[in-house]
């Protein structure tokens, strides 16, 4: 019954390690997908923040032009305005202010369309790093690797439980063979004992069957024939503890 019990106990044992191990992966998968999502969510915050960067860098640089554009204008306009002559040398510098005037509102233009299309990115890059599927994501892996841990300790726990109860049993079975090995030696001790009883017994029969006369020796024999249940009986004693 004990052996039974302790091949069951290796049974479940063997299959508590072997459950362990495949939990010990688990929550090694887990915990790699939780660094690779807070990783990516860590790039995301990154670049966002970058974005954020460029488009004050743009809008600084549109301020900038915006200024100088109306330096331009307002002395364009004072220029204009002024009673001088009308001189070749005037309207080539007219002119020159005038090309000058609209390559920088082109340039105004150019870094509108730029600003406008940072602020589309940084539009997007917001509602990505809001949007609650990856959160989601990362929080049930989260909590897929708390259960697994959580599992893997009552695992752990079992296993330990385990190894209690072989420890147990193995020291039952030792006490066990202890008894038997006492019980064998008390029985060998007890057959020594029940060997020199009857030995001693025939040896006392012996010598009154030789000291007596012949008429004293027929009462011997009958005195030994009343002495012989006992030592049947010390037989059928020996014999039935030799079968045990």
């Amino acid at each position: 019954m004990l052996s039974d019990r302790k091949r069951e106990l290796e049974h479940r044992l063997s299959a508590t390690l072997e459950e362990n191990d495949l939990l010990q992966g688990t929550v090694e998968e887990l915990q790699d997908r939780v660094l690779i999502l807070e990783r990516q969510g860590h790039d995301k915050d990154l670049q966002l923040h970058q974005s954020q960067l460029e488009l004050q860098e743009v809008r600084l640089s549109c301020r900038q032009l915006q200024v100088k554009v109306e330096e331009l204008t307002e002395e364009r306009s004072l220029q204009s305005s002024a009673a001088t002559s009308t001189s070749l040398l005037s309207e080539i510098e007219q002119s020159m202010e005038a090309e000058e005037l609209e390559q920088e509102r082109e340039q105004v233009t150019l870094l509108s369309v730029e600003m406008t299309a940072l602020k589309e990115e940084r539009d997007r890059l917001r509602v990505t790093s809001e949007d609650k599927e990856p959160k989601e994501q990362l929080q049930k892996a989260i909590r897929d690797r708390d259960e697994a841990i959580a599992k893997k300790n009552a695992v752990e726990l079992e296993l330990a439980k385990c190894r209690m109860d072989m420890m147990s049993l193995n020291s039952q079975l030792l006490d066990a063979i202890q008894q038997k090995l006492n019980l064998s030696q008390q029985l060998e001790a007890w057959q020594d004992d029940m060997h020199r009883v009857i030995d001693r017994q025939l040896m006392d029969t012996h010598l009154k069957e030789r000291s007596q006369p012949a008429a004293a020796l027929c009462r011997g024999h009958s005195a030994g024939r009343g002495d012989e249940p006992s030592i049947a009986e010390g037989k059928r004693l020996f014999s039935f503890f030799r079968k045990i």
